[in-house]
């Protein structure tokens, strides 16, 4: 019964809000066994009649583990469409080396490349480093933190002649999940970035992940994003609220 409450709330999220364009690269880092590790997900609505529109997100996430060293690779794509012209989309790449043990201390490096139009950003290109720590780790639950630093080059859209950013960021990031039981689990995730220049310039964004399983590496998700913008370009609104249901594979928490 508390899966299908949870399910018919998510569906009425999915009502009433928009899609999710903003993509936390957390939600899909997989840590585990060495080994190698997957998940993908797929979600969005179609509506055809009187007006044809497909609204279509997919993501996946890789990670090959041996021990001490792991790399993750990171995707994501959504396009929204109607009448078979696209009205907005995103997508974004990411990829992660990391060496030591989580439990003392990781070291991590990364890249990553992305574009937004719903943010109005044709492109945003990162390099970062950092160091992420276990906070705590138990049968149901686990958090963890990491602080770092990265390299910002955004790229606005030509019609609202805002001008190219470069400038380096600070990060820190809190993130967790707990198993509720064998079919249910939450993911979360909360992160600060700021211009180290300029600290009214900051971005924080927080995430809630649902996964309700309903069949062998099959689970019905609902995802709930907030962002936040202390310095938003182009005069877009400072919050951002989205959310997509759909399914998520390989993904069992």
């Amino acid at each position: 019964m508390k899966n299908f409450i949870l399910l018919f709330i998510g569906l009425i999220a999915m009502a009433r809000l928009s899609a999710q364009t903003i993509v936390n690269t957390e939600t899909l880092m997989l840590a585990g066994d060495s080994g190698f590790m997957w998940t993908a997900g797929i979600g969005g609505d179609v509506s055809v009649g009187n007006s044809d529109v497909m609204d279509v997100n997919a993501d996946a996430g890789l990670t090959w583990d041996w021990g001490r060293t792991a790399l993750k690779v990171i995707g994501s794509w959504n396009s929204l469409s109607e009448e078979g012209e696209s009205i907005q989309g995103n997508a974004f790449a990411h990829i992660r080396a990391e060496v030591g043990d989580l439990d003392r201390l990781q070291v991590f490096g990364f890249i990553q490349s992305s574009n937004n139009d719903v943010l109005l950003m044709t492109s945003r290109n990162l390099v970062g480093v950092g160091l992420k720590r276990s906070l705590w780790s138990g049968d149901r639950s686990y958090g963890t933190a990491s602080w770092g630093g990265f390299w910002e080059a955004e790229s606005y859209s030509a019609e609202f002649e805002v001008s190219p950013t470069e400038l380096i960021r600070n990060s820190v990031v809190f993130s967790g999940g707990w198993h509720a039981n064998e079919n249910l689990n939450l993911r979360y995730t909360v992160y600060v970035q700021s211009d180290v220049r300029q600290w009214s310039d900051s971005r924080a964004f927080f995430e809630w992940t649902w996964d309700v399983a309903i069949a062998n590496q099959m689970s019905f998700e609902w995802n709930l994003g907030v962002r936040w913008d202390g310095d938003p370009h182009a005069g877009l609104n400072p919050v951002d609220l989205g959310s997509t249901v759909g399914l998520r594979f390989g993904f069992d928490g």
